[in-house]
């Protein structure tokens, strides 16, 4: 018996390209996940945590060289079990069903998944797998972020927590354990990562004073949210205090020139410019592929604006980019006088995805592309999107199983042969696809052979033949 399409709506053929298009991506992340190993820092807490321990470890470092003492002790917990084969996957499979969970529950709280009618809680699943895939591809360094576990706990988790903490907060729940969330969530964001901390606690003040004197009438969110709030905004202020105020950050300053508030700002127009010009055109395609539903949201909306509405719009909220982006490389800026490391920029992503859906929805709403139907746009951006899982999967089941096995090997071959007293030279790593590589350098003495041997014990040298 043929399928007869004139049968099936286009709504059931772009929900299937939807499903399998998740699948594939599930299935990249399982692959990626179970053939994930440590990598460069990982290894230096491993040493770490075996010469002090979990909570000696993070003291330690704390008075020494760093106040991230919440990531840092989440990141020595998990270590400690470094022993476990299976802790990379585990830890990855959990971290990718909670950003789905989080997205889901933040598109629940605020009704984004509205649009879409009276749908099911497998449909709207499968909304927030697309949305975490989205996020995942248009990650400023994917590998270093996603798969390296002392980043991801430090630069990962934190925008994790946060998307948690915003929909606690929003919620019109009176459950005691939205309370407990939004603490554990913006304590763990103020004692993990300063650019993020000071982001979310200026934008936290600020929206916090106009909604309570009600400038130009401007109500921003209901007063039953205002406890909440102020729990957030004390929260992480109190817990980047303790960050702030450790004895490491001093040590550490003293790697860095000093500047004048006043020139840091000055400086950090160039730096932010280069955000823009260097660190966000690899994520473009990704980000422009991924909005594209927000168009098809606003073309169906029944809302209509005039040229001058939408000018308006579309100012106001490319301006509200390129502040964020300003005020969250800031502070780096002005302790470093450089601009903010790959993995730091995690936040950048999230910014830019609203950013540019915004833009998207608006465009839509005005109708912008009159020759084409947006149902056929939504259903090429879902197509493109499933090339691109199932492509990546293809690749990347033929790459990171050779990687894992040699990375296997080579430590198979150190552990027996720690006890050397020659330099040990070692062959290349193959290529590591998506994952962060563990390849350490020629130079014996390059701080990741050094983590690579502290960890292992290793009494010689080690390095990669040139």
């Amino acid at each position: 018996m043929s399928l007869n399409f004139n049968k099936i709506s286009l709504a059931k053929i772009m929900f299937f390209i939807l499903l399998f298009s998740n699948l594939f991506f599930i299935a990249l992340m399982t692959l990626l996940n179970y053939y994930n190993r440590f990598s460069t820092d990982d290894f230096y807490f491993i040493a770490n945590v075996n010469d002090y321990g979990v909570i000696e470890g993070t003291l330690n470092e704390y008075n020494k060289w760093s106040g991230r003492w919440a990531s840092g002790l989440f990141n020595r917990f998990m270590i400690s079990f470094h022993n476990f084969e299976y802790l990379l996957f585990f830890y990855g499979t959990a971290v990718l069903g909670l950003f789905i969970y989080a997205v889901h529950k933040l598109f629940d709280t605020f009704k984004i998944y509205d649009f879409a009618g009276n749908i099911n809680l497998f449909k709207k699943i499968n909304i927030s797998v697309f949305v975490v895939s989205a996020i995942f591809y248009s990650t400023i360094d994917l590998n270093g972020i996603w798969f390296r576990l002392c980043s991801a706990n430090t630069y990962l988790i934190p925008v994790l927590l946060l998307l948690f903490g915003i929909s606690s907060i929003w919620t019109t729940k009176k459950l005691i354990i939205n309370i407990l969330i939004i603490i554990i969530s913006f304590l763990y964001i103020g004692a993990s990562s300063e650019p993020l901390a000071l982001f979310v606690l200026s934008v936290i003040l600020v929206t916090g004073v106009i909604n309570y004197f009600g400038f130009y009438g401007i109500k921003l969110f209901p007063e039953k949210i205002n406890i909440k709030y102020t729990t957030a905004f004390i929260t992480c202020l109190l817990s980047f205090l303790v960050l702030l105020n450790a004895d490491g950050n001093i040590i550490r300053r003293n790697f860095f020139d000093e500047i004048s508030i006043a020139g840091a700002f000055v400086l950090n127009i160039k730096i932010s410019g280069m955000i823009f010009l260097l660190r966000i055109p690899p994520i473009l395609p990704y980000l422009i592929i991924f909005c594209i539903p927000a168009y098809y949201i606003g073309a169906i909306n029944s809302i209509r604006i005039n040229n001058r509405k939408l000018l308006i719009k579309t100012t106001i909220i490319a301006i509200l980019y390129f502040v964020s982006i300003f005020m969250f490389q800031l502070p780096v800026t002005y302790i470093t006088q450089d601009v903010a490391a790959y993995r730091t920029l995690f936040p950048v992503t999230f910014m830019s995805l609203i950013a540019l859906s915004l833009f998207y929805y608006y465009l839509g709403v005005f109708k912008v592309i009159k020759f084409l139907n947006p149902k056929y746009l939504l259903g090429l951006c879902l197509m493109l999107a499933l090339g691109l899982n199932l492509g990546t999967l293809i690749i990347q089941a033929k790459t990171v199983p050779v990687y894992a096995k040699a990375y296997d090997l080579r430590l198979e071959y150190l552990r027996k042969n720690k006890n050397s007293t020659q330099i040990i030279v070692l062959p290349s790593l193959p290529g590591s696809g998506l994952l962060n590589s563990a390849e350490i350098s020629s130079d014996s003495a390059y701080y990741s052979n050094k983590h690579l041997q502290d960890a292992l014990n290793i009494k010689s040298g080690i390095k990669v033949k040139k």
